[in-house]
């Protein structure tokens, strides 16, 4: 029997990596004099480097640690790809306020989707790349972004999975997790009336 990869560890769209020009979420993992590195969250960890120049607007810097910190999430443009080297140089400085907010809210659907993706992975044993071979990417391309597909399954279950060749065990066990994160919760109003 084959042994089945349990890591989470998968990139969390159909490319492999970003193109110049795409605003990505980093987190940054060192610090140095001249330079700081990042990995590609959405990209799995690959690796990125953003030059002192490229950290923000203001003119000299003296201290690259004034402007980002270890650990820390960063919104980032990409400036320069080398798919042979796998090098990455990306721009803070770049990112306008309105890329940063979308960025954010796409990071952050991407990663409800990634997360029910990895879950499947660990119930049915499926590798979580198989999985988003085989659901997430496809609803990218046919939803615009695999989270509104997932979220229509709410509402609609079975239209979802319909068109996709998924099977029946990997189904279940995505429709319960899609069911549990996504439900839409009751809102509550209160209102005070007046009447005379």
């Amino acid at each position: 029997m084959a042994r089945v990869d349990r890591s989470n560890n998968c990139r969390y769209y159909e490319k492999e990596m970003p193109e110049i020009g795409d605003v990505v979420m980093v987190k940054v993992t060192q610090v140095t004099d001249t330079a700081a590195y990042a990995d590609l969250l959405e990209y799995n960890g690959m690796e990125g480097m953003l030059p002192f120049t490229e950290l923000t607007r203001k003119g000299f810097i003296k201290s690259i640690a004034k402007f980002v910190k270890v650990g820390k999430l960063e919104v980032a443009q990409v400036l320069r790809v080398d798919k042979d080297k796998g090098y990455i140089d990306l721009s803070k400085k770049q990112v306008t306020a309105e890329e940063r907010r979308q960025c954010e809210e796409m990071f952050a659907k991407s990663k409800v989707v990634h997360s029910i993706m990895v879950h499947g992975s660990l119930e049915t044993e499926i590798p979580v790349t198989d999985i988003m071979t085989k659901v997430a990417w496809p609803l990218f391309k046919s939803h615009g972004h695999a989270f509104e597909a997932l979220k229509l399954e709410v509402t609609h279950p079975g239209t979802v999975f319909g068109a996709l060749d998924v099977p029946e065990e990997l189904k279940s066990s995505l429709s319960k997790s899609i069911q549990h994160r996504l439900k839409v919760k009751p809102s509550r109003l209160r209102a005070d009336v007046e009447v005379t």
